[in-house]
């Protein structure tokens, strides 16, 4: 079994390798998240659907709590800019 680290909210980007990701394509469409300076990918801890569940980073083992997919939604900010999201 392998060892899972916490992931942090950095309030601003600094240049660190633990800030940069790398997206790998499944199969299915879904993405994982590869951490750059751990290795590991991003992890729904224990597969939980419950609102508030702790992402991880963990080994990568093709489950489906360590797949993610990115969908594209459009919010309008009337008499502005559209912003794109």
């Amino acid at each position: 079994m392998g060892s899972s680290e916490d992931v942090h909210l950095a309030p601003e980007y600094k240049g660190s390798d633990s800030q940069l990701f790398k997206l790998i394509p499944e199969k299915n469409g879904y993405f994982a998240i590869n951490n750059k300076k751990t290795g590991k990918v991003l992890d729904i801890s224990g597969g939980s659907t419950a609102a508030g569940t702790k992402l991880i980073q963990y080994e990568a083992n093709g489950g489906e709590n360590q797949q993610f997919a990115f969908i594209p939604y459009v919010v309008f900010s009337y008499g502005k800019s559209l912003v794109m999201r």
